[in-house]
């Protein structure tokens, strides 16, 4: 997702606000990423649990705003949540990512 960037992205956190704003805008060379959450690499302590449980509740908030603002299928859901979901400008409009297209 871009504002102000002639070939601007978002990914990860960006892809969230992005969605978000009242004047959302790409340019025809942009493209936006969401993925999966990660925990800040791999930890086998007694914290893990509780950093499951906390992404699983912080999942589930992103979910339901990207299903408020956003055209996003529960499909296009499932594979932010497991992957990895691409997509350019045209398919930000479609997807309801974006309203329009700037130069």
């Amino acid at each position: 997702m871009c504002i102000r960037d002639r070939n601007g992205a978002a990914y990860s956190a960006a892809g969230l606000i992005s969605v978000s704003g009242d004047a959302r805008q790409i340019t025809k060379n942009s493209y936006w990423m969401g993925h999966d959450m990660t925990s800040g690499g791999i930890d086998y302590s007694s914290k893990l649990e509780e950093r499951f449980k906390f992404q699983k509740s912080l999942w589930e908030r992103i979910e339901s705003i990207l299903r408020s603002k956003t055209k996003l299928t529960k499909k296009d859901l499932q594979l932010l949540r497991n992957k990895e979901l691409w997509l350019d400008a045209n398919q930000c409009i479609k997807k309801g990512i974006a309203d329009k297209i700037i130069i």
